[in-house]
């Protein structure tokens, strides 16, 4: 990307740098198109068109694209695997190659913009691109390109996250982990809940995405959802359920059966309903997690006594009918 940027201080002219723009432009889209053809992985240096490449940007372009010396007169862009088959295109390579294409494509739209649809210059016939308008145009749409390209690639790794993550809850050896680093040490207790999260996967997949909206109600509502989402999981063993079913493996006998499903299910659905409704107002906390406070915080507020306060307010001239005092210490 540097060398592209380098242009906006380069002496030559946009038309010249656009024709080698475009030769990289086909050189690289063939081998992209057709990464196991050989014939597009091997340039000759003393063809023309090669020719007026090097030494230049484009050449630098080439080589960040994976082109290398090959003998006196060769570039080449292949692996060779080390048996003599140099048709094996290491795929690593391959996106190499394609991340500096898409990077010589906004270059070029970006030169183009100074020039008519039939090639010629817009601006004077000497236009260079360190130009202030040319380099304006070519540093911004570069910039652009990274920065699209970083969003891109932010992505890609949060998708790829997500699916380790979603293995790990799955794997009959992994989810404990998987789980804890989610908050959820309580729910291996030991006990029938950590059997009945063994027992099946989507089991975990279901304590799994609960302990991830919790995380986020805290995350964004603070000390209210971090009382409720605690009461509720001290209250979570309780809430069991106990099913009877015959096990026909035990010729018939019935046996007690402790399931969670429910449970999980209602608390995943009520959070989501508080956490993407539409709040009173813009911010506000919902109505669950504020009630969760002020629960919490009215076992430490001091008791106070209410009084008629009429003398007061003849007096002042104060109309409040009320007056609220702490309560005298007996």
């Amino acid at each position: 990307m540097e060398i592209l940027r380098s242009l906006t201080t380069s002496e030559r002219s946009v038309a010249e740098v656009l024709r080698g723009l475009d030769t990289v432009d086909t050189l690289l889209g063939n081998i992209a198109a057709s990464p196991t053809d050989a014939r597009y992985r091997s340039l000759r240096r003393s063809n023309t068109r090669i020719a007026a490449l090097l030494g230049r940007e484009e050449e630098g372009l080439l080589r960040a694209a994976g082109f290398e010396d090959a003998g006196d007169d060769g570039l080449a862009c292949f692996h060779d695997d080390g048996v003599g088959n140099n048709s094996v295109f290491e795929r690593g390579s391959l996106q190499r190659l394609i991340e500096v294409l898409d990077a010589v494509r906004v270059a070029r739209a970006a030169l183009k913009e100074h020039s008519n649809p039939d090639g010629a210059l817009t601006e004077p016939a000497d236009c260079i691109c360190r130009d202030a308008a040319v380099a304006r145009t070519l540093d911004c749409a570069l910039l652009d390109f990274v920065s699209q390209r970083s969003a891109d690639e932010a992505e890609s790794a949060k998708r790829r996250r997500k699916m380790a993550e979603d293995e790990a809850v799955r794997s009959p050896r992994r989810w404990r982990d998987a789980l804890c680093r989610e908050g959820g040490h309580n729910l291996c207790d030991s006990g029938p809940l950590e059997a009945w999260l063994d027992e099946n996967a989507d089991h975990r997949g279901l304590a799994y995405d609960l302990l991830k909206l919790q995380n986020a109600a805290k995350r964004w509502y603070g000390s209210g959802a971090l009382q409720y989402c605690e009461a509720w999981r001290s209250r979570l063993s309780s809430q069991r359920e106990v099913h009877v079913e015959a096990d026909a493996a035990a010729g018939g006998t019935q046996e007690q059966r402790v399931s969670f499903i429910s449970t999980f299910r209602e608390e995943l659905h009520a959070l989501r309903e508080i956490l993407f409704e539409f709040p009173e107002r813009a911010g506000a906390t919902p109505e669950l997690f504020r009630h969760s406070t002020a629960g919490h915080q009215s076992e430490e507020l001091p008791e106070t006594s209410i009084s008629l306060a009429t003398d007061h307010c003849q007096d002042s001239g104060d109309c409040s009918l009320l007056e609220v005092c702490p309560a005298a210490s007996e």
